[in-house]
Parts: C-alpha cells; structure tokens; sequence
C-alpha cells in the first residue's frame, strides 16, 4: 500500500517595497540652574510604507499587504534626567497595527496598535556597582492579535487590509494581559 506525503516548501515572494522617514529630537537642558541641568528630551516618529507579495496555499498571489510585523507609524518620547551618579527615564512608545501571520490572507492575523508609559531609574554606587528600578508598562496595557478577512473568499467580502483600512477587529486570536512590571536590579561591572 502506498502512504500518500503532503510536502510543503517556503517560497519567496515575488519582491516588494519599503520605504518612509524618520524624524528625530533631542535636547539636553544643560543651561538650567542647578540640578534642572540635567533634564533631557528625546523624540522620534517613524513612518514605513511597505508591500509585499504573498501566496496562499493554492498558489494564489496576493499583493499590496505590507512586510509582515511592518507598523505604518512608529512614534518614541522619552523625559530624562541625569547628574553625577543619578539617572532616570520616562518613556512613551506607539506602534500602529501590524500583520504578524500571511499564512493564509483570507483571514490574516494582525497585532493591534499598542502604546506604553515605561520608568526607569538609576544610580552608580561606585565604579563596580549600579542599582536600578524599572517599571514597565505604567498604563497597563495589553497586546490583542485579531483576525481580518484580507481577501475575498467563497463568496464572503474581503474586509480589506487592517494597517491601511478601518476594518472590523473584532475577531480577537489572541489576548495578553501582563499588567505593570516592576524590576530591582543591582549590577556589577568586572572592567
């Protein structure tokens, strides 16, 4: 008797594009009085338009999705503030929604944008030892994959591509819930 073997193979796309911008800030402070010296900024936006081809599992190409794991917008702020011995750090970060599975594009899997409000904080003991505090994910954020109908299938419409497109997102996949992380670290430095 015969064992009938399904094979399957990566294949690579057909090429695609990706471009954008970034536009960065920085400012340290320094002509402050006193200990406001040592306050900082830094900002950043990103923009990246890609598209890539895909195929599905009958060999269907599929174009005009972006790069997998590719935000459209990318924006980084961060409030600091170092002198002598002492650091710390607030940071804001977005990224806008992303496709993160084109295994099968009727029904792609996206991550949802997400924001987050991180602190960190510092202080060097001496040339061999650091302490640090972090806390993580202040405003308690979760990450939600969910499921989009990309492409027209068995008569159902195509809902479109969710990074470019205001589709329904309602077909959650996935739902991670950390909460707010809190690290105490001390480090030491063997140089």
């Amino acid at each position: 008797d015969a064992a009938q073997v399904t094979i399957s193979l990566p294949r690579s796309g057909d090429g695609g594009f990706i471009k954008g911008y970034e536009l960065g800030y920085q400012q340290a402070f320094t002509e402050l009085p006193g200990l406001l010296s040592g306050l900082g900024v830094m900002a950043n936006y990103t923009f990246t338009d890609s598209e890539a081809t895909y195929f599905s599992e009958g060999n269907e190409a599929y174009s005009g999705f972006s790069f997998l794991n590719t935000s459209k917008d990318t924006v980084n702020a961060t409030l600091y503030w170092q002198k002598d011995r002492h650091s710390a750090k607030l940071a804001y970060n977005y990224r806008s929604p992303r496709m993160v599975n084109a295994a099968n594009l009727t029904n792609s899997i996206y991550m949802e944008g997400r924001k987050s409000v991180d602190f960190s904080a510092n202080y060097q003991i001496n040339k061999m030892f650091r302490l640090s505090f972090h806390a993580l994910n202040l405003t308690e954020e979760y990450d939600r994959k969910f499921l989009a109908r990309t492409v027209e299938n068995n008569g159902l419409l195509g809902e479109g591509n969710a990074i470019d497109n205001d589709v329904p997102d309602y077909l959650t996949t996935d739902l991670r819930y950390t909460g707010r992380t809190y690290r105490l670290g001390l480090y030491m430095n063997f140089n």
